[in-house]
């Protein structure tokens, strides 16, 4: 490709929890790693919180008496340039390393998602299931080809991800971006086309809507057509209207001192139930106090000190006794005056409310000599009123819509013209065609592989070659996208290819063929339990774990806990 490729390796992971106060660093090779240790190690822990540092929410990753609450850096270079990529629960920075500064920080995921997507070009909105809106597709719809997780993406769905149900129909949208069958021009207009397409749906729907409601009230309006005499008509309306506004103006002041009087009495009814309780334990340590002879030595419950018991003891308890018993006397009093005072106002309301009943009887009245009465009258003038209204909103949401069509149908000319379905057929056939070589690759028989592939779901073969089929999906992809996109080569990552021990004799191949991707994503992790005897490991950098069973130590707890901090507390 013309464009320089842009190209992203993890130099080393950081991992600490203050809780144990350990931590672990692990760091890699720019091209070829392998994360090597037995079950329980913590190989997998290491690989997905990777991914985790980069915003990813992965399968198990906090399974077990692991910390859920660690916090990570990832330090990686993006064209050259150093960054720290630091995670702790929800907060998220990205550190640079170069200007020692924090370029992001965030505690939300949406955020997250639009800044991930800024920070490295891979600008690609999605639709959500919920609200049909459109939002910035994260960093694990973007990482998805490049890391095979050890729990969940080694069968038929894609699912390496936790959040990866978001978003409808998504699989051939973000597949076609990343492989460059669609090009990322091509993708913006189809956004903004589907968006406004969507919003057209959206003003019919609220025209079909007011119509539907229109009808419905309408329906409960008597149909009377009246003509009545204008002036008496007004008159009424004057005198009812003065009335109306006293009644409410009444009844909001008294509503108004109904609510203060009930937060008085809420707060007298509190303090009178703490000094009764604090009554009750006064009286019980006065009497307590009688059967200790004074001189004796006595621990206090609330403060730990010894004290001596004395004549001045008792006195200060009865003292604050009989101040408790005062207190207790007069709040009792002030709260049935509260209460008096309630009963008073919610009365007055109720007869603010028997005033209104009585407009509205006023409103039964006839209000001219030919038996009208005001709610005919009422009822009469809404319907022409509703009629005119929908009227009205109907033609300013259809030149809503008109615009709307017509702004849509400038995106899908751009739309149109970024789309190249000789290109995207080419694609198509390049990733069937790699798919097949590295099926042969990984020795995998001819008859149980498909020639032709969908990307909806991953087509796996059955039985020991399963395992096989997805690692060969995955890394036909990964080639794909690195000839046909400007796409960023981000590293490519295999979680324990040889799965619980099956297809022993098939992982030195495996290992070979993972590790020969670092020729289109630059750098290869992989982790795995086993490493074949007679496997010639070459230029790969292994990274052993040992036998220890806690992949995290004292030894480098207080270095990084030091590099975390100046991430953190970087303004």
């Amino acid at each position: 490709m013309e464009e320089m490729k842009s190209t992203v390796v993890y130099k080393e992971l950081l991992i600490l929890s203050e809780k144990e106060a350990k931590a672990k660093r692990v760091r890699f090779s720019p091209n070829k790693n392998v994360v090597f240790g037995v079950n329980e190690t913590g190989k997998s822990r290491v690989v997905k919180h990777i991914l985790w540092a980069l915003g990813c929410e992965v399968p198990l990753r906090d399974a077990g008496t692991f910390d859920k609450n660690v916090a990570v850096a990832l330090i990686l270079t993006f064209n050259g340039i150093p960054y720290a990529f630091y995670r702790k629960g929800k907060h998220q920075i990205i550190h640079d390393m170069l200007i020692r500064k924090n370029i992001h920080s965030t505690f939300s995921g949406v955020e997250w998602n639009k800044i991930f997507s800024e920070f490295f070009k891979t600008e690609l909105k999605l639709q959500r299931h919920d609200d049909g809106e459109y939002d910035y597709a994260g960093p694990e719809y973007m990482l998805l080809s490049s890391y095979i997780d050890q729990d969940s993406s080694w069968g038929s769905k894609w699912n390496s991800f936790v959040h990866l149900t978001q978003f409808s129909n998504w699989q051939s949208t973000v597949f076609d971006f990343v492989t460059g069958a669609k090009s990322p021009d091509y993708l913006k207009w189809k956004v903004k086309y589907d968006e406004k397409k969507l919003y057209s749906k959206e003003l019919t729907r609220q025209i079909k809507s007011s119509e539907m409601y229109h009808n419905k009230v309408q329906s409960f309006i008597p149909q009377k057509k009246l003509e009545i005499n204008v002036d008496k008509f007004n008159e009424e309306i004057y005198k009812i209207t003065q009335k109306i506004k006293d009644t409410c103006h009444k009844q909001t002041t008294i509503k108004n001192e109904i609510y203060n009087h009930s937060i008085i009495r809420t707060k007298l009814q509190n303090d009178l139930r703490m000094a009764r309780a604090a009554e009750k334990e006064t009286f019980l340590d006065i009497n307590y106090l009688t059967d200790i002879p004074d001189g004796e030595m006595l621990e206090c419950p609330t403060c730990g000190i010894m004290h001596k018991v004395s004549i001045d003891a008792r006195v200060d308890l009865t003292s604050e006794f009989e101040q408790l018993h005062t207190f207790i006397v007069e709040t009792k009093d002030k709260l049935a005056k509260t209460r008096d005072k309630e009963a008073l106002l919610k009365e007055n309301y109720a007869n603010s409310i028997i005033e209104i009943n009585e407009l509205n009887a006023l409103l039964e009245r006839n209000a001219t000599d030919d038996n009208v009465s005001f709610r005919d009258i009422v009822n009469s003038k809404s319907s022409d009123v509703l009629t005119h209204a929908l009227q009205v909103t109907t033609s300013i949401i259809q030149g809503e819509i008109a615009k709307t069509e017509e702004e849509a149908n400038e995106f899908y000319s751009w739309m149109k013209h970024f789309d190249n379905a000789a290109h995207e057929r080419e694609v198509r056939e390049k990733l069937n065609l790699k798919y097949q070589e590295y099926c042969r690759k990984l020795k995998i028989n001819a008859t149980e592989y498909a020639k032709r592939i969908s990307l909806h779901r991953k087509p796996i073969t059955t039985g020991s070659s399963g395992p096989r089929s997805v690692l060969a999906l995955h890394c036909s992809i990964v080639a794909v996208t690195y000839e046909n996109n400007a796409f960023p080569a981000f590293p490519f990552i295999i979680d324990t290819p040889q799965q619980s021990g099956q297809d022993e004799k098939n992982l030195s191949r495996m290992l070979d063929v993972s590790l020969s991707m670092d020729k289109w994503a630059g750098q290869v992790i992989i982790a795995t339990e086993s490493i074949p005897e007679q496997w010639e490991k070459n230029d790969a950098n292994i990274i052993s774990l040992g036998d220890n069973r806690s992949l995290l130590n004292n030894d480098e707890y207080q270095e990084i806990l030091g590099f975390l901090r100046q991430i953190l507390y970087t303004i």
